[in-house]
């Protein structure tokens, strides 16, 4: 009797213990958007950066407890439109939630040279709708060497996790299309 109470006290320790990183990172994996969920058309690749031109304040805040990221192109390897989708769980997520939102919110005008090059455009708040606990969603538009470069970014706070979600393309986005990925990838949460 006592190595059955024994026993059931482990399996009960083993049972309540924070999973390791290594169990979460696996979790947060899965969660991501997967090629299947996405229009035909669509290819994997390598993540892109979520850094909106001349906006430091736009990337996922540090020490992030786990991370995971996916990337897509639509059509070729390295062309546009782009999909790439990051998801982070945080210690304290809603400090994470805010200095991202507010980092965004802070780069309205954006200026500056990418590989010599100079560019200038805007990040402003758009209408998308609430998503999980708390969301936000932002337009950047920036002018490069007579090129229009546009991205819709999506910050979604559900649970522990900070979702950011970014359609990068050359030109337009569809609204309705980033609209279906945001309700793809927060379904998946």
């Amino acid at each position: 009797m006592r190595k059955s109470a024994v026993s059931l006290f482990v399996t009960l320790l083993v049972c309540c213990l924070p999973l390791p990183a290594a169990s979460a990172t696996v979790k947060l994996k899965s969660e991501l958007l997967t090629l299947s969920q996405l229009p035909k058309g669509w290819l994997t690749s390598a993540p892109s950066s979520t850094t909106a031109f001349g906006c430091n304040a736009s990337v996922l805040p540090a020490n992030p407890t786990v991370q995971a990221s996916a990337g897509f192109n639509f059509g070729a390897l390295k062309g546009f439109p782009l999909l790439t989708e990051v998801l982070a769980s945080y210690k304290n997520v809603d400090a994470a939630f805010n200095a991202l939102t507010s980092g965004l919110s802070g780069c309205s005008h954006v200026s500056g040279t990418r590989d010599g090059n100079p560019f200038s455009g805007t990040i402003s708040k758009m209408s998308l709708g609430t998503y999980g606990d708390q969301s936000a969603a932002y337009h950047a538009s920036v002018n490069l060497q007579g090129s229009s470069l546009v991205a819709d970014i999506l910050v979604v706070r559900k649970g522990s996790v900070l979702l950011e979600l970014e359609e990068g393309n050359s030109g337009s986005i569809s609204a309705s299309g980033f609209e279906s990925f945001s309700k793809s990838a927060v379904k998946r949460l």
